[in-house]
């Protein structure tokens, strides 16, 4: 039994590593008053292979986090659009079991140690792991995120402090991390963290999904030099349409060539978001030309470029090992172990949070008694 698991998982992991998604011409837009429609997504197209790091960079409303809600399923896309995984079309019931959402909020159990919540999230997802692997991949994702010093330190409750915002969003980082998903997409997960701890998270994801062949999707502001270098392709939008879109580090040369080169002592990112934001331009006809000379510079390059992937290099699984996959998760085994996981984490949070349940029970009393 263990030689099978053990063949299964080499088996996965080699289809991981050897794995390329793609997307072709999301669109998405929302239905205005008086019967009009507002396009936020337009033919959006980018491809990402296993290992690489893709962050999709722009201004607030260019539709960063409305094209990641698409790539993750949660948003219906519109015209002729597809996703793609090593050339078999991914549905949503596909996306949802081999990917893994950071939200931009944090939804933690203030009761719950971080150790405790990184736990429970991975025995959530894989019921049937052993208790040795679960501590070491918990111990592992906690290492790399440099959460060490607060590892046995509860998150915190608006009654009880716990750790920091930007330890939470660590967090809630490692929760979907510590799974090892196929595809991982992050929205904001930079957000609250300091220069430093913000490439060093990066840094700690990227080392992850080199390892285990993972592609991560990430929504992120202008970030620091530092915390771009860590992304190995870059996606920027502007109004819902891309203006860029390649290697992080292609990224000076390609403004170069467009005749706007970066300055000496400028990031790359911070002169790119020089012509993708018209918020604060004292003459916005200016900036908005800027963003379609941008645009139709983008198409005049991706018109001369022939595509190079060559599918059968990253061949992905068989349709019986996607069959067995699928059959894996949807088992009773699997929905037994979880009920008891739960039972669990719900025990420890009543236990936990005595006074709040105490304070309510008494008002349930106390009304029961008014009542009599």
């Amino acid at each position: 039994m263990d030689d099978q698991a053990s063949l299964s998982s080499q088996r996965q992991q080699t289809h991981a590593t050897n794995s390329v998604l793609s997307f072709s011409n999301l669109s998405y837009e929302v239905s205005l008053k008086g019967g009009a429609s507002k396009k936020l997504l337009d033919d959006v197209s980018v491809e990402v292979k296993a290992g690489e790091l893709l962050a999709i960079m722009g201004p607030s409303g260019a539709g960063k986090s409305t094209l990641l809600d698409v790539m993750a399923f949660r948003k219906p896309v519109s015209g002729n659009s597809s996703v793609r995984l090593n050339g078999r079309v991914v549905d949503a019931r596909t996306m949802h079991r081999i990917s893994t959402f950071v939200e931009q909020e944090d939804a933690l159990l203030g009761v719950l140690t971080v150790r405790e919540s990184i736990s429970y999230a991975l025995r959530l997802h894989l019921p049937l792991l052993s208790a040795k692997d679960v501590v070491h991949r918990v111990n592992r994702v906690i290492t790399a995120l440099g959460l060490e010093s607060c590892a046995d330190q509860r998150i915190g409750t608006p009654i009880s402090r716990g750790i920091s915002g930007g330890q939470k969003r660590r967090v809630t980082a490692a929760c979907a991390m510590v799974i090892y998903p196929r595809i991982l997409l992050l929205d904001e997960v930079t957000s609250g963290l300091d220069s430093t701890a913000a490439r060093e998270v990066m840094s700690a994801i990227r080392t992850l999904a080199v390892a285990e062949g993972m592609i991560v999707l990430a929504t992120i502001h202008q970030p620091s030099l530092d915390t771009l270098a860590q992304f190995t392709n870059l996606l920027l939008l502007a109004e819902g349409q891309t203006c860029y879109s390649g290697r992080v580090d292609d990224l000076a040369g390609y403004f170069e060539r467009w005749g706007k080169p970066v300055g000496r002592f400028q990031a790359p990112a911070e002169h790119a978001m020089n012509f993708l934001n018209n918020d604060f331009s004292s003459n916005g006809s200016d900036k908005a030309s800027s963003v379609h000379d941008l645009r139709e510079y983008y198409l005049s390059t991706v018109n001369c470029q022939e595509p190079s992937t060559d599918l059968e290099k990253f061949k992905g699984p068989s349709n019986e090992d996607t069959d067995e996959f699928g059959k894996a998760n949807s088992s009773m085994q699997k929905i037994f172990w979880n009920t008891l996981v739960l039972s669990e984490r719900s025990s420890k949070n009543y236990s936990r949070n005595l006074l709040a349940y105490g304070v309510r029970g008494g008002m349930y009393a106390g009304m029961g008694l008014m009542l009599a």
